[in-house]
């Protein structure tokens, strides 16, 4: 696996006669932009609430080297439907922070940086990957940054167990912890969010045939193997749910773009799910004989996510609901929650229910809007793969990380988070071969 160079558009550096040393800056800035680029896309996605500084160092050089190319016109239109489909976005963003000024919303402003701040410095990134090579590159940074959201849990998992000793990949500002519950384990850190988009990814990778020569293979199968030990280590119900129902998943976009590839595709399910069998099966032996793990109480959890077990949640969403009753077409705006349930009283208008909380505060025209504009780039990555087949064994495997990933968010708060909105974007780039 090598990360392609798809940031600027070669064809477009065309070379007066006067100009070569304007030509050699942009073959300069080329070489500059791509591995810095990858870079600060593989931190935010190894990184999210967290490591500021880091990202920061590599997000401002990024951003002054697509602005030089900007100027030198050295990357490919970013196309009308892209341009749109942020103006609406943004639009969406700004008229329910405008609802929420309006009615003194407290978490207004949290909003305006989100929907406008964000989504415009997201559309700059975005100028330089547009294209065909700009998914394989956001594919590529994705598989190294679940490579390394593995290691680092698995290191600090053996460091936990005193197997090995301290080392800087276990720093305490990624939020790190482990802890054996009554039922299940716990590895908890702030980039297990991440793969909420990432290990659906790189299942839908190896179960599409994107490894193809031996060392790939090998390769796909050691990340499989590590990124799903992860997940059951990682206690997440919701996480657990969307790896166990991805494959299906996967199964039913390749029926959709290719018929003829979904029955390869299938055969490669079924030996998933019993390989996952059989790992579950080693975990469950391993915990049994080491811990006070017990079998009874994890299937009490597991089931607890469909029950009252989950206590808070439930609150959560019938204190949104009823609130959004009061104003149902329009919503009560961003930046504010219910009375009844506060989450946290540093910001009492986020809440784990990302949809509850939607709809309380965009109401049904709201919603509706969001699910347009959210589902647009699916839709189009779909249409598009069926007639460019070169692209699906790629893009196949982020269609299923995104849908996952706003799964994954009916009971996690990743979509009022800028760290994880990254996930959104991922099926822009191929929107301009339309």
């Amino acid at each position: 696996m090598r990360l392609q160079r798809p940031l600027l558009n070669h064809s477009l550096l065309r070379v007066a006669p006067n100009t070569g040393a304007e030509s050699l800056g942009r073959i300069r800035l080329n070489n500059l932009l791509w591995p810095i680029g990858a870079v600060l896309l593989i931190a935010m996605m190894y990184t999210p609430r967290s490591n500021l500084e880091i990202k920061l160092f590599f997000l401002i050089p990024t951003l002054c080297l697509i602005a030089m190319g900007i100027y030198w016109n050295a990357f490919k239109p970013i196309g009308t439907i892209v341009e749109v489909w942020f103006l609406f976005f943004m639009l969406f963003g700004a008229t329910w922070c405008l609802i929420g000024f309006t009615k003194g919303n407290p978490g207004s402003f949290d909003y305006l940086r989100l929907y406008i701040i964000w989504i415009l410095l997201y559309y700059f990134l975005q100028v330089p990957l547009i294209g065909q090579s700009g998914s394989r590159f956001i594919f590529n940074c994705a598989l190294i940054a679940t490579l390394l959201i593995c290691i680092y849990n698995i290191t600090f998992l053996l460091n936990s167990m005193k197997i090995i000793p301290d080392t800087i990949i276990t720093n305490a500002e990624m939020g790190a912890n482990i802890g054996i519950h009554e039922g299940y384990i716990q590895l908890s850190a702030h980039n297990i969010g991440t793969l909420m988009f990432l290990a659906p990814m790189a299942l839908a990778a190896v179960l599409g045939g994107y490894f193809s020569s031996p060392k790939e293979k090998s390769f796909g199968v050691c990340l499989l193997i590590i990124s799903t030990i992860i997940v059951i280590l990682s206690g997440r119900r919701a996480l657990l749910f969307i790896v166990l129902i991805s494959p299906i998943l996967t199964w039913f976009i390749w029926i959709i773009v290719n018929k003829q590839k979904s029955i390869k595709v299938r055969y490669s399910i079924a030996r998933f799910y019993l390989f996952l069998i059989f790992l579950g099966c080693s975990i469950a032996i391993g915990l049994i004989a080491f811990t006070q793990w017990d079998f009874q109480d994890f299937l009490l959890r597991i089931t607890g996510a469909f029950t009252d077990d989950d206590g808070i949640r439930i609150a959560q969403g019938k204190a949104l609901l009823d609130g959004w009753k009061e104003s149902p077409f329009w919503g009560h705006g961003f930046g504010i929650g219910v009375n009844g349930v506060v989450r946290d009283t540093q910001a009492p208008w986020v809440y784990e229910l990302s949809y509850h909380l939607l709809l309380h505060n965009v109401g049904i025209i709201g919603l509706a809007w969001w699910l347009v504009v959210i589902s647009t780039p699916i839709f189009y990555a779909i249409k598009i793969i069926r007639q460019r087949t070169e692209l699906q064994k790629i893009m196949v495997p982020l269609i299923v990380g995104e849908i996952s990933f706003l799964i994954a968010n009916a009971t996690n708060p990743y979509l009022g988070s800028y760290d994880f909105m990254f996930v959104l974007f991922v099926c822009l780039p191929i929107m301009k071969i339309i």
